[in-house]
């Protein structure tokens, strides 16, 4: 077995791996290859060969909301797994750990397996996210939309500087979000705004007058899509403008050829959970956070 770098013609074996070990999660081949350089988030990637042929990814890098956490990816393939393989890939990445200002190391599992492997390498089980998908071909009628407000493509924004403190507003509301010092608005830019992923036409911002005030995000990728972030202006809540935003966004990525969207929440976000609901979103998987210290 080798552990080498990654390099950019990986791109299409890694984007394979990420599909089979993290189906709900949109990591196709542009964004990996969009992302491989970063020295902001200073991430380290290898892959590991076995016989010629890519079996493992991982990576390591700083959390764009907080540089005092790093966050880790492994995947290994089916048919490579119970081999050391995914651990050889933790062992590299602890180099690179080491050279960074994080002070805890974080990751996520689905399954038994995969909490048995993070445990056997030191982390403790935090916070569980609900994995939620639907076909959004049966999302329900698109509600009324209430006098005032209009609803833009964020493909259509022009100033999009509002649309960012708005995101920030959201997020830190969020129930298991991390608290941290945040991102800054060219980090938004590129993570949010730009990626390969992001779906501007289908990502949905609803204005009263001239201030935005409710907003959804969606990342897509052929026939799937994500939905990253959601929510209302704190002012405007209550009015069921989350669940606008969120049914037009639905029926958009439906007219586009998407079959699946997916989108994550804890248990505590009783809201947003009620929102997913009624737009047909049902569980799908589990995913568990867990953490280890630094040092």
């Amino acid at each position: 077995m080798l552990i080498r770098p990654a390099v950019p013609e990986d791109a299409a074996a890694r984007a394979a791996l990420a599909a089979v070990c993290h189906p709900h999660v949109l990591v196709s081949e542009r964004m990996i290859r969009y992302f491989l350089p970063d020295p902001a988030l200073r991430r380290a990637s290898v892959v590991a060969e076995v016989d010629g042929r890519v079996v493992g990814s991982g990576s390591v890098e700083l959390e764009v909301m907080d540089r005092t956490t790093a966050a880790e990816t492994i995947s290994v393939a089916v048919d490579a797994r119970r081999r050391g393989v995914g651990s050889a890939i933790h062992a590299a990445l602890a180099e690179h750990l080491a050279t960074l200002p994080a002070t805890r190391l974080k990751g996520r599992v689905t399954g038994p397996e995969g909490r048995a492997f993070a445990e056997a390498h030191g982390f403790t089980p935090g916070r569980v996210w609900r994995i939620s998908g639907t076909d959004p071909r049966q999302a329900p009628p698109v509600p009324r939309i209430p006098e005032g407000i209009t609803l833009t493509p964020l493909a259509a924004v022009e100033d999009l500087a509002p649309v960012y403190e708005l995101y920030r507003e959201c997020g830190a509301d969020m129930p298991g979000r991390e608290r941290g010092p945040g991102f800054s608005y060219e980090d938004w830019l590129k993570f949010a705004v730009n990626s390969p992923v992001a779906d501007r036409d289908c990502s949905i911002v609803a204005y009263d007058g001239d201030v935005p005030v409710a907003l959804t995000f969606i990342n897509s990728d052929g026939d799937r899509a994500f939905n990253s972030l959601a929510g209302t202006a704190r002012d405007h809540r209550g009015k069921g403008l989350g669940r606008l935003v969120k049914a037009v966004s639905l029926h958009k990525v439906a007219a586009k050829g998407v079959m699946s969207v997916y989108t994550a929440n804890t248990e505590d976000n009783a809201a947003m959970l009620a929102v997913n609901t009624w737009l047909g979103y049902r569980p799908a998987l589990e995913e568990l956070t867990m953490v280890r210290p630094v040092g």
